[in-house]
């Protein structure tokens, strides 16, 4: 550490890149914010290598085509190339891959930029190759998850020996959530007993409440029916987020309410395909909005213009679409996992069901679409409650003190 600045060295494979600025979009955030907080940052984050002949597809040419280097609103981020095997069977061995390709950058980076710790952005592979570097330069490792041990570690045997592999080893771990530090523990006793919750941030400047004024403008912009009490999903289409459980709650709702009611689905994914046949099946077309795949600066337009947020997801974090929807005074209805329940109060910001449970779903919405008087309150104390917990600033300087901590424990 030099002139009281900490040095901080970012791993990550998901992060803004020229060519997909959408990737590591609240990682970014997080370094942004962790900089802002008096940190001196740099983020080494590895691209899969791809050789011309795989050119064809628009994917592999973007990885081709990725700078070496760059800019990403003054953090400096260094772009390796490393061999990433196709496939969740080939997981666990994608730390391995990543340490073997930025260990000559890491070299490089160091000689000029000698850092005192490594955030790692996820357990595996950004952990995995953390910790080895962590041994390497004898400086402590931070690992973050943000859902990911829901899902890595139960890709195969080899993956949940990564994972625990890392959750031994790191000097400090971070979750988004309570629930996650449960997990955590869960996995892997010997996990670090020094578990810090801290949860994602928000900008409070894009997603904040609309007025009628502004909402009505918004729709004419969106194609989103003017008078009518909007349903709306944020996040991907697939199965596991409970897009097809959502199409019948929707389908019940329209029977009782008719034209009163309308769905927007903010996202793409997987399963759109099958999705958009059981709406065609369900005779629901023309009823929804598949706005699709949008852009990270579009997205506050959607979240604005609408009215209920139906978030039945099987399996989460803590997931920041729910955050961006009540920091835009919505109120929520969300399944009760993960850390969900950590930050909607069932009944007071927002209601909490079982997963499937699509006649709670049911019961919750024709609540709000009833009631406008009931969706501006619980909307307005939705707002509160996440400015009051959720703000970059308050998980930077949270960082820092675990950064700090774990130096001093080092």
């Amino acid at each position: 550490m030099s002139n009281g600045k900490l040095k901080v060295l970012v791993v990550s494979v998901l992060y803004p890149r020229s060519y997909n600025p959408m990737l590591g979009v609240f990682a970014h955030q997080q370094v942004r914010h962790i900089a802002s907080a008096g940190a001196d940052v740099r983020v080494v984050s590895g691209v899969p290598w791809a050789p011309p002949p795989l050119w064809f597809k628009p994917k592999w040419r973007a990885y081709g085509e990725a700078p070496r280097e760059g800019n990403v609103d003054g953090v400096k981020v260094y772009y390796p190339r490393y061999v990433e095997l196709p496939g969740s069977i080939n997981f666990s061995w994608s730390g391995v891959a990543l340490y073997a390709a930025i260990s000559r950058a890491v070299a490089r980076i160091h000689r000029e930029f000698p850092f005192d710790i490594i955030h790692a952005n996820t357990i595996v592979p950004d952990g995995f190759a953390g910790v080895w570097l962590a041994r390497k330069y004898g400086v402590p490792c931070v690992c973050v998850s943000r859902g990911d041990l829901n899902i890595y570690p139960h890709y195969g045997p080899m993956s949940m020996r990564a994972t625990r592999y890392v959750l031994k080893r790191c000097s400090s771990l971070v979750t988004v959530s309570g629930d996650l530090a449960r997990v955590a523990r869960g996995l892997e006793p010997e996990t670090p007993g020094n578990i810090a919750v801290v949860y994602n941030g928000c900008d409070f400047e894009r997603f904040r409440p609309a007025d009628t004024g502004e909402m009505a403008e918004l729709r004419r912009e969106l194609g989103i029916p003017p008078e009518k009490t909007v349903l709306f999903l944020l996040g991907a289409l697939e199965d596991n987020k409970g897009i097809f459980e959502l199409l019948e709650v929707y389908k019940r709702l329209a029977a009782r309410w008719g034209n009163g009611v309308h769905l927007v689905m903010i996202g793409g994914g997987k399963h759109e395909t099958a999705f958009r046949s059981r709406i065609a099946e369900m005779e629901l077309d023309g009823l929804i909005t598949l706005a699709g795949s949008v852009s990270h600066a579009a997205v506050p337009k959607w979240v604005r213009a609408c009215d209920i947020m139906i978030f039945p997801t099987h399996y989460e974090g803590v997931p920041n679409a729910v955050l961006e929807t009540m920091a835009c005074g919505k109120p929520v209805i969300a399944t009760a996992v993960g850390g969900i329940p950590e930050i909607i109060r069932d009944g007071e910001t927002g209601y909490l069901v079982g997963v499937k449970d699509v006649d709670a779903m049911v019961r919750s919405a024709d609540a709000l679409v009833g009631s406008a008087g009931l969706r501006r309150k619980m909307g307005d104390a939705a707002s509160v409650s996440v400015r009051a917990h959720a703000s970059w600033k308050r998980n930077a300087d949270s960082m820092m003190a675990v950064y700090r901590e774990a130096i001093r424990m080092n």
